[in-house]
């Protein structure tokens, strides 16, 4: 019976897995995920980010599949303040919601990452972004 039940577990845990892609730890999406965070000005940003940011970048860095990228990229836009991003987010946020909790790939999270760096107003992010923003668009769409 013992047999039967880790066998069973084993199953369902190369399930879970095969469901997204394996990342390496520190990847590319990661480092992305962390640039676009550091352009986000600390006024355009939520109150308790301040506290949770260290601990969601070691996060960020350890992630190692698409599901947990998920939960990340989902938590750092809800950090951002509503009057930081443009107006029309309001009505796309709910379907890019949904467009994140489907990804299983890196590619189609990398579109989602695209996405939400879209609607985030530039007097929103750090005088530099403007300069960096095409390179940081080039090496996400490299993902895709």
């Amino acid at each position: 019976m013992k047999k039967i039940a880790v066998s069973l577990l084993g199953s369902l845990f190369l399930v879970v897995i095969a469901g997204t892609d394996l990342l390496p730890a520190n990847s590319r999406f990661g480092q992305l995920l962390i640039e676009l965070e550091t352009s986000v000005k600390w006024n355009a940003q939520t109150q308790q980010w301040r506290n949770r940011r260290t601990a969601w970048i070691h996060q960020v860095k350890a992630a190692d599949n698409v599901g947990q990228m998920r939960g990340l990229l989902l938590e750092f836009e809800q950090q951002i303040k509503w009057d930081a991003q443009y107006p029309q987010w309001k009505n796309q946020r709910n379907g890019w919601m949904q467009t994140v909790n489907r990804a299983q790939t890196q590619s189609q999270l990398a579109h989602t990452l695209l996405t939400v760096e879209a609607s985030i107003k530039y007097e929103a992010q750090t005088p530099n972004w403007k300069s960096r923003r095409q390179g940081w668009i080039n090496n996400v769409n490299a993902l895709r």
